[in-house]
This record gives structure tokens, C-alpha cells and sequence, in this order.
């Protein structure tokens, strides 16, 4: 609760014990209750602020030393690289052993020390002017502060790991090494569940790095063997993740659920680029090819995970998203057996517009807005798509487009009045009583 909440919550106190709604014993807990919120609030604001001071003096120091470069000794460059990567070390080591550090003190020397080992990397080698390529800098210093991220249970050092081997991933994209791209991933995945809520860093943007690590990984490595399935595999790789997340991620916001987010996401778009017959043109008809053992293989993983929530389920829509490996798998079939794209497009053609609809017709007994707003533009999209995909004069298309934007707006309107008759009705059944 925000500060101006707290103030208009106080005013509404007194009302509500002169009306004899709440005795004065609960509005004191009540009060209580939001003011222990309000400190903890406070607090949190204060360490963020102390931790980005502590990123500021690092970067500093870094700053004021890259000035007088020059004018240093071979001798003095070292002693001061080394020197502020042993003072930060010092502290923190002290701090861990004798339990003297708070969070925030402990999460903002653990992002110091990160920076310094960086910039000790980098200053040595420029130093004694060795040559060091950029995925060697990045490859020792990810190694450098992974274990950092472990010893002190900080997020900081595990968030920068994840940037650098994100850069890694770049870096090395023509020459993919599958075993080590994964392998990175993998020893981030342990330190993450140790991570509570009370962290000076919510670890939500470190869940967020590794599943777009995971899709950096996925893609450099499978790259070559793609061929012109690339976007069915991709569906199919955003299919996994959605039913991963459906098992692993709570129903909270969306923010906290980089899993499910980022699969449905990623489904859908993936799927908008299916309608389009440049997708379908040219599918391997030999089933010797590596792609067809990926296609399998994501399939048969994404539909045995999701077959518990297949049945438990009741929501049309889920099903629809779960069910996405039969859509792709019998689209790619049509293809191969027809040699005609057209009957694939029309699959995903209609597989997008019933995800479309659902989202509406959900948005709309709902009276959620943004649902609904949600449904009519995956539809547009779709339309839109399917018009300039097509050879319709554009007379016709205008026509179109005109009819389909008042039938959204219609719908719109009548969603809105909707919502305000519920509303309506609400209130008047709070007065009656």
C-alpha cells in the first residue's frame, strides 16, 4: 500500500466507528497491520537505494582509474586492480563468517566484487598485454563470480552471470558449442531455489534471463537443423515451455511467471507466422531428416507433460494452447503428403482464429476488456495477414476491413456497457442492504 492509500485508509477510520462498521479495537489492527507494511516498504526502498550507491562508487572508482591509466605504473595498474578485488573480497568474507552483514550490504558488496573481477580480467590482460578474445574474458569471468552467487546466496552475481553468458551465446553464435550452451544454463538452475522473498533483488528478472538463456540455447543449438521448419520448431519449443510452466509456476502475476508468459507468447506469435504459405513451401519429405526427430521429440515431450493438465483442466482455451503439437505435427503431414501448402495454412489459419475467438468470448463473459482487446487483434492480425497473403483487389479488402473494424467496435461498446450494468447492479444491491 502506497503512501497516499495509507493517508485516505486513516480518514476512513473514524467514519467507519461512528457508523459502528468496525469496533475501535480492529481499526488499531487494522492500522497496525498497514503501517508494519508501510515500514517494510520503506526499508526495502532504502536498501535499493544503498545498493545502487554502493554499483555507483564501484563504477567510480573504475572511471577515475581509467583516467590516470596513463600516468600508473606497470607495479601501481596491478596493485590497484588487485587491490580493490582483495579489499571487497576481505569485507565480504569477514561479514559471511562472523554474520555482521545485512542483505543489503551483502547484496551490494556481492555486485562490487562482481564488477571488480571483471575489471581485474580486464586490466591484468591489458597490463601485461595479453591477448584475450571477448568470449575468454566472458567464459572466466562467469566462472569467477558463479561460485560468488553460491557462497553468498546474493542475486546480483547470478543476474550478471546470465547477461554474460547471454553475450557468450552471441558471441559464439556461428561456432554453437550445444554441450557448453546448456551446461551454463544448468548451473544457475540450483542457486535460484535458494533465493526468498526478502532479497534486496527480486530473483523474478534472474527466472526471466534463464528461460530467454534457455531460447538463446535452444535455437544455437539446433540452428543447422532447422532447414525451413524453423518456425514449426519454435512453436513447438514455446509449447514446452508453456506446459512447464503450467506445472512449476504459481497463479500469480504475470510478471512472476516468465515460463508461461513467454510460452504463450511466443505459441501464439509463432503460430501468427504459420499462416503465412512461405512457412510451408519447402518441408523436407524425407523423415531421415534431424528436424523431424526434433519435431518429434519436443511433441512427445510437451504432450506427456501436459496430459494431467489436459484432463484436469476446464478451460477451453488451455486445451487449445496444450493441444498445439497435434496442430503443428498434422500440419506438417499435410504438407509433406499433399505437397501443397495450402491445406497446412488453412490448419493454422484456424487453429489462430479459434484462439482468437476463445480469447473474446472469455474477455467478454468476464467483462475483461483487456481479453477481449486481446482476441479482436489476434483476429485482425490474422485477417490482415490472411488479405495481403491472398490476391484480392483491394477495393475488397478495404470493404473488409471497414465492416471487421465496426464489428470490433460494436463489440467493444457493448462489452463496456455490459460492464457498467454489472457495476450498476452491484451497487444497487450494496444500498438495498
Amino acid at each position: 500500500m502506497n503512501q497516499s492509500h495509507y493517508e485516505w485508509l486513516k480518514s476512513q477510520v473514524p467514519i467507519l466507528i461512528d457508523k459502528k462498521i468496525i469496533s475501535s479495537d480492529t481499526a488499531q489492527n487494522i492500522l497496525k497491520h498497514y503501517d508494519i507494511e508501510q515500514e517494510e516498504n520503506d526499508d526495502k526502498f532504502n536498501r535499493i537505494v544503498t545498493f545502487i550507491g554502493v554499483i555507483f562508487i564501484g563504477l567510480g572508482l573504475l572511471l577515475v582509474l581509467a583516467y590516470n591509466w596513463d600516468n600508473l605504473t606497470r607495479a601501481s595498474r596491478l596493485s590497484i586492480a588487485v587491490g580493490l578485488l582483495f579489499i571487497s573480497q576481505i569485507a565480504m568474507f569477514f561479514g559471511i563468517v562472523y554474520n555482521k552483514l545485512t542483505n543489503t550490504y551483502k547484496e551490494s558488496l556481492a555486485a562490487f566484487q562482481s564488477l571488480m573481477i571483471g575489471a581485474s580480467i580486464s586490466l591484468v590482460g591489458q597490463n601485461y598485454e595479453i591477448a584475450l578474445h571477448l568470449d575468454t574474458v566472458l567464459l572466466i569471468w562467469m566462472f569467477l563470480i558463479l561460485p560468488l552467487a553460491y557462497l553468498t546466496r546474493t542475486v546480483s552475481p547470478a543476474i550478471l552471470y546470465s547477461i554474460l553468458n547471454m553475450i557468450w551465446l552471441i558471441d559464439n553464435f556461428s561456432t554453437p558449442q550445444a554441450i557448453s550452451v546448456w551446461l551454463f544454463i544448468i548451473l544457475l538452475i540450483p542457486i535460484y531455489r535458494h533465493f526468498d522473498k526478502n532479497m534486496i533483488i527480486s530473483s523474478t528478472p534472474l527466472a526471466w534471463l534463464i528461460v530467454i538463456n534457455s531460447l538463446a540455447a535452444f535455437i544455437l543449438t539446433f540452428e543447422k537443423y532447422f532447414n525451413d521448419l524453423m518456425m514449426q520448431c519454435l512453436t513447438l519449443f514455446f509449447c514446452f515451455l508453456f506446459v512447464i510452466g503450467s506445472h512449476l509456476e504459481v497463479k500469480t502475476a504475470v510478471s512472476r511467471r516468465p515460463l508461461t508468459t513467454i510460452g504463450v507468447f511466443g505459441l501464439i506469435t509463432s503460430c501468427y507466422s504459420l499462416v503465412f504459405s512461405i512457412c510451408w513451401q519447402n518441408v523436407p519429405q524425407n523423415f531421415t531428416n534431424p528436424v523431424w526427430s526434433i519435431i518429434l521429440i519436443l511433441s512427445i515431450l510437451s504432450l506427456g507433460f501436459s496430459y494431467k493438465l489436459f484432463q484436469v483442466s476446464s478451460n477451453l482455451l488451455t486445451k487449445l494452447l496444450l493441444a498445439s503439437p497435434i496442430i503443428i505435427i498434422t500440419a506438417c503431414l499435410l504438407a509433406v503428403f499433399t505437397m501443397q501448402e495450402i491445406y497446412s495454412v488453412s490448419l493454422a489459419s484456424i487453429y489462430l482464429l479459434a484462439i482468437g475467438l476463445l480469447l473474446m468470448e472469455k474477455g467478454f463473459r468476464q467483462a475483461n476488456s483487456a481479453l477481449l482487446n486481446m482476441g479482436m487483434l489476434l483476429v485482425s492480425f490474422l485477417v490482415t495477414a490472411k488479405f495481403f497473403d491472398s490476391t484480392i483487389s483491394f477495393w475488397n479488402r478495404g470493404i473488409a476491413f471497414i465492416i471487421i473494424g465496426f464489428i470490433f467496435i460494436l463489440i467493444n461498446f457493448q462489452m463496456i456497457r455490459q460492464k457498467k450494468n454489472i457495476e450498476g447492479k452491484t451497487s444497487f444491491s450494496s444500498k438495498t442492504k
